[in-house]
């Protein structure tokens, strides 16, 4: 068995043993150098089959439920924080500088609220693929076996099969 795979069958047993049953694997995951997997409060992450997680990432759940289908891929420096509710369907790949939030801060009286959030779920279709740097915003809920451009920020419904793109305004056609 090769070094780098010795090492990461340890970080993944290390996980494991680590959050016990707030977090599920499915199969074997792949986990590269520090990515950073986080459990707070009654959260909870479910994996699927042989999710892979390149270096630099960070997966949170704090009293939410993140929910990560099979065979998906975070490139690098991904960071996916889960306050309520956020669900990857199968085969979904990530590019890099991805982040995904179902949650803001909340603001009143002009003040940011430091520990208050407004949140609200995230789901995402099997077969999609998010290019490098989009940001998923809360609320966003993107169908099966879509594409989203490059450096697109997305709230709201995006229907199946669609390309989304952004030059000043959100673009959402048809992909075929």
């Amino acid at each position: 068995m090769s070094r780098v795979k010795f090492t990461e069958k340890i970080r993944y047993l290390f996980i494991r043993i680590k959050y016990k049953n707030r977090i599920q694997f499915a199969n074997h995951a792949i986990i590269q150098n520090n990515v950073l997997i986080r459990v707070r409060e009654n959260g909870t992450i479910k994996f699927g089959k042989r999710p892979s997680i390149s270096a630099n990432s960070m997966l949170s759940a704090t009293n939410g439920v993140l929910e990560i289908g099979d065979n998906v891929f975070f490139n690098r420096n991904c960071n996916i924080c889960c306050r309520l509710s956020v669900h990857i369907g199968n085969n979904c790949i990530f590019g890099p500088n991805c982040c995904v939030f179902d949650h803001d801060h909340l603001i009143e009286n002009k003040v940011v609220k430091k520990n208050e959030y407004s949140v609200s779920q995230i789901s995402i279709g099997e077969g999609t693929w998010i290019g490098a740097g989009v940001i998923i915003l809360k609320g966003a809920h993107i169908g099966n076996g879509c594409v989203i451009g490059a450096g697109c920020i997305v709230k709201g419904d995006i229907p199946d099969y669609s390309i989304v793109t952004s030059n000043r305004d959100l673009i959402i056609k048809d992909l075929y």
